[in-house]
């Protein structure tokens, strides 16, 4: 449910004070800087009337007055500006931890659901909305409207009718206000909105750059990327022009509030006895409103930016973690079965997976083959609790997976996807992450995956820098580096989705060859396409159209002569 600008702005307070003390020292520092503000005014009032009357005790007193007002007020300005801005780097950077957090926790469906480029868009775009708004537009409404409020109590205390009169227009600069601020946030969700797809488009770009140039699309995506472009410069330039005319605005109405401060002031009646000190003090601290109001105006924009970011970043927040209703703990590993298992994914129009019954147990190795969208990697994802199933059941010896707690699950699986992802780091830190391992556990490892001659070749060895996704490494090189590291885990299940598919053939052999040592004491499921990786295997589950239709050994399955020999002579060529 869409939050109000009130339950944001409460939320957005709620974490601001998590640090009250130095909260409270920025708003006491905008309190003594408004107070000056008022305490100048009354210097005009003081300074007119001794000129009037030639008294020279103030020849001395309000020169000192003006140099103490000033330095009280400079002492305001640091603790007020400094001090929220403490507030603010807490407030911004408990945001970006706590997304980068949720990234982690979220259900896999919803990060597939929300693509790339709106991820990293948050994190970006709208973490940076959010910072303005907690920074500058937060120290700007809080300096300048103590300020507004200070001088308003000294125009009271001189003359209450003047002022009354002087805010007559506050409802019309109220309307104006409001007005403004609906239309900056409807922009501002529009310009959220176009950035997640621009950073989409750059995405796209950059991943598959190769392909746009042997296709010759470099215009298409050049011409998609300017579409996107100018959707985001538009959205931007409506901005502008709501900012531009609500400023003006509302300094016409405060010019017309003046103008009849003036015209009612040159009236004897009205003033009375007032002293012409008094009324120069006055106008002088109405004159004064001026730059606040204005300033207040101008960070409508910039707020309503913030807080529309700041609601889709508390909508992200509210979402629900990744189911754990769990709480057992595995113990030592027997079987993990997959008993009628179907599955459809959201908004599909039929199931994915249908009927599929499977076990692994220790020393074999079960794996999985059939023509591209068979859903042999959906089997894969809802083993490691990406999915939950949505008929039969998934056990671990014997008990269901929904039952144990998911960390403590997940400790049972070692993955290697299709996708090999590698950090920004050492080869090192991609080996470990985060575990402690020795070097020589890193080095055999990286054997058993056929990856130390290569790892051996790079400077600087385990501690090499492997540069972004790991730009300096081939596309085997990094297959061999995601298996290495799932044989770090030393987990009891090994899941690997055409974990050898970029290796080539001498290497496939003497992983295959290393993979039946392995399987001594793993339970181990393979997914492949090529199935000379496979025809090792103790058995071979065929998959079509999300349901098994045949099973057995290689020797078996080619004598049946059906889809798995047609499968074997098409790979053969």
């Amino acid at each position: 449910m869409k939050q109000t600008d009130w339950q944001l702005y409460k939320r957005l307070l709620a974490r601001a004070l998590q640090r009250p003390f130095i909260f409270g020292l920025g708003i006491f520092g905008f309190v003594i800087y408004a107070a000056s503000g008022a305490a100048l005014a009354d210097v005009m009032r003081i300074l007119v009337d001794a000129v009037e009357a030639q008294d020279p005790v103030e020849r001395i007193r309000l020169p000192l007055m003006m140099v103490l007002i000033f330095f009280v007020r400079g002492c305001g300005t640091f603790l007020g500006t400094y001090f929220l801005e403490v507030v603010a780097r807490n407030l911004i950077h408990g945001f970006r931890v706590d997304l980068f957090s949720k990234y982690l926790r979220l259900p896999v469906q919803s990060l597939d659901q929300s693509g790339q480029g709106a991820l990293v868009s948050r994190i970006t775009f709208n973490v940076d909305q959010v910072t303005q708004a907690a920074t500058t537009a937060v120290t700007v409404m809080v300096r300048e409207g103590f300020f507004v409020i200070g001088l308003l109590g000294y125009m009271l205390w001189i003359n209450w009718q003047l002022t009354l009169v002087f805010i007559a227009v506050a409802p019309l600069i109220g309307v104006v206000v409001g007005v403004a601020g609906r239309a900056f946030r409807r922009q501002s969700e529009r310009i959220q909105s176009s950035m997640g797809d621009l950073t989409q488009q750059v995405g796209e770009v950059v991943e598959g750059s190769r392909v746009l140039r042997v296709f010759g699309a470099q215009d298409m995506a050049v011409d998609k990327f300017a579409d996107a472009s100018d959707h985001n410069r538009i959205q931007n330039l409506k901005l502008a022009a709501t900012k531009a005319f609500s400023v003006p605005f509302i300094q016409l109405l405060v010019s017309v509030s003046l103008a009849g401060l003036v015209w009612l002031a040159l009236g004897e009646s009205f003033l009375g006895s007032t002293s012409t000190g008094t009324f120069v003090a006055f106008i002088s601290a109405a004159s004064m409103m001026a730059k606040p109001l204005r300033q207040l105006s101008e960070i409508s924009a910039v707020l309503q930016r913030g807080l529309a970011a700041a609601g889709d970043l508390f909508e992200l927040l509210d979402q629900d973690d990744e189911p754990n209703a769990g709480v057992a703990v595995p113990g030592e590993f027997s079987t993990l079965a997959l008993r009628g298992v179907g599955f459809s994914y959201p908004g599909a129009t039929g199931p994915a997976l249908s009927d599929i019954d499977l076990c692994l147990r220790p020393g074999r190795v079960v794996a999985l083959a059939g023509p591209s969208g068979s859903g042999k990697t959906t089997v894969a994802a809802l083993v490691s609790r990406f999915y939950p199933a949505s008929t039969g059941t998934i056990e671990l010896n014997g008990q269901d997976i929904q039952s144990f707690d998911l960390a403590a699950y997940r400790q049972q699986l070692a993955w290697v996807g299709q996708q090999v992802v590698v950090f920004d780091g050492t080869l090192r830190e991609n080996l470990c992450l985060g575990l402690d391992l020795s070097d020589d556990e890193l080095w055999s490892a990286l054997e058993l995956a056929q990856a130390k001659a290569f790892a051996e070749g790079l400077q600087g060895g385990l501690d090499a820098k492997l540069g972004s996704d790991g730009t300096q490494l081939s596309g085997g090189q990094r297959q061999r580096l995601a298996i290495a590291r799932a044989l770090l885990v030393q987990a009891p299940v090994l899941i690997l989705d055409e974990a050898t598919s970029a290796l080539d053939n001498l290497s496939e052999r003497a992983f295959q060859d290393a993979l039946q040592t392995l399987a001594r004491d793993r339970a181990v499921l393979v997914i492949a396409h090529r199935l000379s990786t496979i025809r090792d295997a103790d058995e071979i589950v065929v998959m079509s159209d999300g349901r098994i239709v045949e099973r057995g050994t290689h020797t078996d399955l080619m004598k049946q002569g059906s889809l798995y020999a047609n499968l074997h002579q098409a790979d053969l060529g």
